[in-house]
C-alpha cells in the first residue's frame, strides 16, 4: 500500500498516492466526492497516469534498435511507486526514475515528474517528462482520471459530455483488444454533445483522435459540472464499462497500435521524439462547476 498524501485548500481536499502517483480522491469546497472510489469489482484503479506508452502494443510488443521488448497496456508507471519530492497542504509533487526493471521494458533513462496543486474549485495535474540519455527517447504520456457517474443524483441517462468545439464525424473503430482499425465509425456526438448511457459503451471507448476540443465538461441535470481542460494533449477519449458506475474522461498523447503495425517504435504513430537532455511539458485542470442558483 503507498504513502497517501491529503492535500487541502479553501475547502477543498484531494488525496494522491505514491503507488503510481494516482490521484485518489478529490473533493471541490463546497461540492461531492467526485473521483470513482476504485471497487475492483468494475475496475481497480481510480485516476492512473500512463507512461511510457498509450493504449495497446499489437502483441504487446514492439522493436527498438534491433531488440524486441514487451510492455502491456498503457505501460508500467502506473503499477510502480514514485517517490515524493514536494509535500505542502495543497501541492505534492512525485518522481519516477528509470530503473533496471523499467529498463528491462524500456530501454531509456527517464525522469517522469508529476504535480498536484489544489484550489477550491479545481486541480492542476502537471507532467515533466525529461529525457536523461543520450538518444532520442521515444514516449507517450496520458491521464485517465474516472469520475462518479452519477455525482449529483439522478439517472445515468441524466449526464451528458459537451466538447468545446465540434469534433469528427467518424471516429476509429477499436477491436475488443483495444488495437485502432482502419475503418470509421460514426461519432456518437450530437453537435458538441453527447448524452450518456450505458449501451453507448459495448463497442469500447470513443477515441477522439487529434481532438479540435482542449475541453471536455461532464453535465448533471441540475448543470453541476467537472470541466476537464487539457494542454499538450491532441487525442480525448470518453470511456466506460457498459454497467460500471464511472466515466473516465481521458487525455493521451498518443493511442492503441493500428491492427496491421510491423512493431517498430520508432514510426509507432503519435509517438514523441524528446531528444536528449530535454523534458516535455503536459498538463490538465479539473474544474467544479456548481449547479445554477
Amino acid at each position: 500500500m503507498g504513502e497517501l498524501t491529503a492535500l487541502t485548500a479553501e475547502g477543498a481536499s484531494a488525496v494522491v498516492s505514491s503507488d503510481g502517483a494516482e490521484l485518489r480522491s478529490w473533493r471541490p469546497a463546497g461540492g461531492p466526492e467526485l473521483l470513482w472510489h476504485g471497487n475492483p469489482a468494475h475496475w481497480p484503479f481510480w485516476a492512473p497516469l500512463l507512461f511510457p506508452i498509450v493504449g495497446t502494443l499489437k502483441d504487446d510488443t514492439y522493436r527498438w534498435s534491433g531488440r524486441t521488448y514487451r510492455m502491456f497496456r498503457h505501460g508500467f508507471a502506473r503499477f510502480l511507486p514514485f517517490a515524493r519530492i514536494i509535500a505542502g497542504a495543497h501541492q505534492a509533487t512525485y518522481a519516477l526514475i528509470d530503473d533496471a526493471q523499467t529498463r528491462a521494458a524500456y530501454p531509456f533513462a527517464f525522469r517522469l515528474t508529476v504535480d498536484y496543486e489544489l484550489s477550491s474549485a479545481s486541480l492542476d495535474v502537471g507532467f515533466a517528462v525529461e529525457n536523461r540519455g543520450k538518444e532520442p527517447m521515444p514516449y507517450a504520456v496520458g491521464f485517465h482520471p474516472a469520475f462518479q457517474w452519477p455525482f449529483a443524483g439522478g439517472a445515468k441517462e441524466d449526464y451528458r459530455v459537451e466538447f468545446e468545439k465540434e469534433e469528427a464525424a467518424e471516429v476509429p473503430e477499436l477491436t475488443a483488444a483495444g488495437l485502432v482499425r482502419r475503418s470509421l465509425r460514426p461519432s456518437p456526438l450530437d453537435g458538441r454533445r453527447l448524452d450518456l448511457r450505458p449501451e453507448l459503451f459495448a463497442g469500447g471507448a470513443w477515441v477522439f483522435v487529434d481532438a479540435n476540443s482542449r475541453e471536455m465538461t461532464f453535465v448533471a441535470k441540475d448543470g453541476s459540472a467537472i470541466v476537464m481542460m487539457v494542454e499538450e494533449f491532441p487525442h480525448l477519449v470518453v470511456w466506460t464499462k457498459p454497467m460500471a458506475p464511472y466515466i473516465s474522461l481521458e487525455a493521451w498523447t498518443s493511442h492503441s497500435d493500428l491492427v496491421d503495425a510491423d512493431g517498430d517504435f520508432a514510426t509507432k504513430p503519435g509517438m514523441r521524439l524528446l531528444p536528449p537532455g530535454e523534458t516535455a511539458h503536459h498538463s490538465v485542470r479539473l474544474a467544479w462547476r456548481a449547479a445554477p442558483g
